[in-house]
């Protein structure tokens, strides 16, 4: 349970909620930015958090001796 609350206050979590905020506001109220923009935004930044999680993945395996 405790590893899944600090989860919840990484990096790649709060990017994604970020994220996902920014489309529901703009669509919501209206803020102006193209969906061009935004599908931009949200493939860069899926990228980044990807490539994150293999870096996590990778150095987890390293940990692990194997």
């Amino acid at each position: 349970m405790k590893g899944v609350l600090n989860n919840l206050g990484g990096r790649k979590f709060l990017t994604a909620v970020s994220m996902s905020m920014l489309i529901g506001l703009n669509e919501g109220l209206g803020l102006g930015m193209e969906e061009e923009t935004l599908t931009q935004m949200c493939m860069i930044l899926g990228s980044w958090i990807l490539g994150e999680s293999v870096i996590d993945a990778s150095s987890a395996f390293k940990k692990e001796g194997k």
